[in-house]
């Protein structure tokens, strides 16, 4: 051997003998069985915290619901302030094609009237017709209230005083 050959042997190997000896045994270190153990682990934990959390997020929703009470009817939306269907008349201010609760009751009230101030028939076949409220007054002060009874009704005890009034001032 020559002494460049005995001096390499004694000194240290190269950087890159080094580097290809602990190239050599790293191929077949990685556990990928355990990387896998690992992501799955951590999917679950996920998986576990996310309904953990999502159940929590609901009792504490339905505490603040139960603590706080109803809403006030002013506090809530146009929407929520509206009754329940069926709505037989629009809100006023409202857009709608049906007529203003303001226009429906006059239009009752012009019927009411002209039922109590006209004559006409409630059943013709039976012959039952009405008349105006002031006549109808009228022919009951002249015939009187029939009684039921011993006692007398006040209508015709106030005809009758006048009549014996009439009677006994003739006399």
């Amino acid at each position: 051997m020559s002494d460049t050959d005995n001096q390499r042997s004694d000194s240290k190997p190269s950087v890159d003998e080094a580097r290809a000896a602990s190239m050599r045994g790293e191929v077949d270190d990685v556990n990928v069985w355990a990387i896998v153990k690992f992501a799955v682990g951590i999917l679950i934990l996920g998986i576990v915290s996310y309904v953990v959390l999502y159940g929590m997020l609901k009792l504490f929703e339905h505490q603040r619901q139960a603590s706080q009470g109803q809403v006030p009817t002013m506090a809530r939306g146009e929407q929520d302030r509206l009754p329940p269907p069926p709505r037989l008349q629009m809100m006023p201010g409202s857009p709608s094609e049906f007529k203003s609760p303001e226009y429906e009751m006059t239009v009752m009230r012009e019927e009411e009237q002209n039922r109590l101030t006209t004559y006409g028939w409630i059943n013709k076949d039976a012959g039952i017709a009405r008349i105006p409220i002031d006549e109808a007054m009228k022919r009951l002060l002249e015939r009187g209230v029939p009684s039921k009874g011993p006692s007398a009704s006040p209508v015709e005890t106030t005809s009758a005083k006048k009549s014996a009034a009439a009677s006994g001032g003739a006399r």
